[in-house]
């Protein structure tokens, strides 16, 4: 023992602290706490701070590897997670410091707390599952690669610095406890980048990255991405099809051998298209059964526009296919960025609600480029107020379910 300290709980928190204490249930019910319990390091941690204690926040990847290669041994007790976090605590002085409760955080989360309660529609984060996983959002760093489509008018306030940190804090708050982050730029170097990223950062579970489809080469391409720091992050590919100046490019034999070779490295093939691909795309889609499909953003329906055909028979005809799964993002920044509402919204997630089914549908926030339309926090209640008349497993897989089978995350 090094060291003891007297903490102040409520009966609610009591409890749940002596759930988690070894004294009184034996190391065996200590060992699942952090999953069954989330609230009672959050309660220490704050008493510390309170106490005039450095408390950091040390990533649960980080302690698992460092027990691995401290110990040898993968499996978590009390002292070999304690050991490990401690080593990592002490060695690393970028980890994320443990900020005290002030009041005006404290009256913000009652507000908080009583917005579901005058605000029709209003989904609060206590109201959400704790497990929930954005399955499309993006991350850059504008000194290391420019993006060429922030040049867009309008894009503007997209170009600066998006960090994996930033993306980490919106989600946590949210209740987000797995992320797919996705490629933005044609360069395989931007994907390595992800891949160094995911390995570390405590939400990404997964990547998506991008590789030249039409390369000869390209199952060798593949493979050393899958054998690079953070190779067991990457579970997908996708291309900026909706760029390519052919609306037929996806059917190009070179096109489609590549994304053979995507599916055989078993990886997912992400769909960026547009109404004009979306006839490639089925073609495409019927002519590789074996490949998984995965739409992103709906394929961009023209909601601003209000123009439902084609696109509405398009989408209904891709789905068809089972090996096609659908993302429930971007559709605020396809609708009026400044006056959107959820009614502008429903008639197209109806669309696709309908033809893929729930559990071949996962939400995404798009971060950050939804917030030219929304916060992230607003384009996750999208996706919650969008899915409202669903079962609860029917939202369940929406929210989580679908994206953790679909990129075989933990928890699956």
């Amino acid at each position: 023992m090094i060291d003891t300290i007297r903490v102040d709980a409520d009966r609610d928190q009591r409890a749940r602290l002596l759930v988690c204490s070894p004294g009184r249930h034996g190391s065996n019910h200590a060992r699942g706490r952090s999953k069954e319990q989330p609230a009672w390091g959050a309660l220490l941690a704050q008493q510390l701070v309170a106490a005039g204690e450095h408390v950091v926040d040390v990533p649960p990847k980080l302690s698992s590897r460092t027990r691995l290669l401290e110990s040898g041994r993968s499996d978590k007790t009390d002292p070999n997670d304690a050991h490990s976090a401690a080593i990592v605590a002490w060695h690393n002085p970028t980890l994320n410091v443990v900020a005290g409760l002030d009041e005006h955080r404290v009256v913000l989360r009652l507000l908080a707390d009583r917005d579901h309660q005058i605000t029709p529609g209003y989904c609060s984060p206590r109201e959400r599952r704790m497990n929930r996983t954005d399955a499309h959002h993006h991350v850059w760093d504008i000194t290391t690669r420019r993006q060429p489509w922030m040049s867009a008018p309008g894009y503007e306030p997209m170009a600066r610095t998006f960090s994996a940190a930033d993306h980490a804090v919106l989600a946590q708050a949210a209740g987000v406890d797995a992320s797919v982050v996705v490629q933005c730029v044609s360069d395989e170097a931007e994907t390595y980048e992800l891949l160094e990223i995911a390995r570390t950062d405590p939400v990404i579970a997964a990547v998506v990255g991008w590789v030249d489809l039409t390369a000869v080469d390209i199952a060798d391409r593949l493979g050393a991405m899958l054998a690079a720091p953070g190779g067991e992050c990457l579970r997908g590919i996708r291309h900026q099809v909706h760029d390519e100046a052919d609306p037929a490019w996806l059917c190009r034999p070179e096109v489609l051998r590549g994304i053979r070779a995507v599916a055989a490295a078993g990886l997912v093939y992400e769909l960026l298209v547009k109404t004009p691909q979306l006839p490639a795309a089925i073609a495409a889609v019927g002519e590789l059964p074996e490949v998984r499909f995965v739409v992103d953003h709906a394929a961009k329906p023209p909601i601003a526009a209000g123009h439902r055909e084609p696109w509405t028979s398009l989408m209904t005809s891709l789905a068809t296919h089972a090996n096609v799964t659908c993302k429930l993002s971007g559709l605020t920044t396809e609708a009026h960025w400044q006056r959107w509402t959820d009614d502008d919204l429903q008639p197209w997630a109806t669309v696709i609600l309908d033809a893929f089914g729930p559990r071949r549908l996962m939400a995404g926030s798009d971060w950050p480029v939804c917030t030219l339309a929304a916060t992230y926090e607003a384009s996750l209640g999208v996706a919650d107020r969008l899915t409202r008349e669903l079962s609860p497993a029917e939202r369940t897989a929406v929210l989580d379910g679908t994206a953790r089978s679909t990129y075989q995350l933990p928890g699956t």
